[in-house]
């Protein structure tokens, strides 16, 4: 959540993160506070790191009941607008300057598009789901297909908002 400054309904992780602890690549712990976290929209500094090993939150206490509340209505939402019954990574695209990743998709009528077993979600155009038989490769391909897509019909660069992780 904190490497890419994970949010949802107006707020994110920059919101509440205080400071955080990183293994660097050379094996050292590093202490960096919240200024030094350079938190921006689905990024950090974390990504430069090996991963953060200890967050320190600041959180604000509420009613037990209006939590559940929101709870219950941010998972009905959810419910309603993204494919939580298929397999996927969630959100694929950063949303760009000019719109919503999912839209833009959806506008030029990619919903549906598959290669092999994956395909852009019928309920939220920014979600490659899988069926049964789907492969990583195909996953991958059917990104690279919408991202070709979008650039050549619309001009717009899409970038991931997941991390590609390939085995050597």
């Amino acid at each position: 959540g904190a490497r890419m400054n994970a949010g949802a309904h107006g707020s994110d992780f920059s919101e509440i993160v205080v400071s955080a602890e990183a293994l660097s690549w050379n094996g050292d712990y590093v202490r960096l506070d919240h200024d030094a976290l350079k938190f921006e929209y689905r990024t950090s500094i974390i990504g430069e790191y090996v991963c953060a090993t200890e967050m320190t939150f600041s959180l604000t206490p509420d009613d037990a009941e209006a939590v559940d509340a929101r709870t219950k209505e941010y998972y009905y939402q959810r419910l309603g607008s993204q494919p939580l019954a298929l397999p996927s990574a969630g959100c694929v695209f950063r949303n760009p300057s000019v719109g919503a990743a999912g839209k833009i998709i959806d506008e030029l009528g990619l919903k549906g598009l598959s290669v092999g077993g994956a395909r852009v979600s019928e309920k939220h155009a920014n979600y490659m789901v899988g069926s049964d038989g789907a492969t990583a490769r195909d996953v991958i391909e059917l990104i690279g297909l919408v991202k070709r897509l979008v650039k050549e019909r619309m001009g717009t660069e899409l970038e991931l908002e997941i991390k590609i992780i390939e085995a050597e």
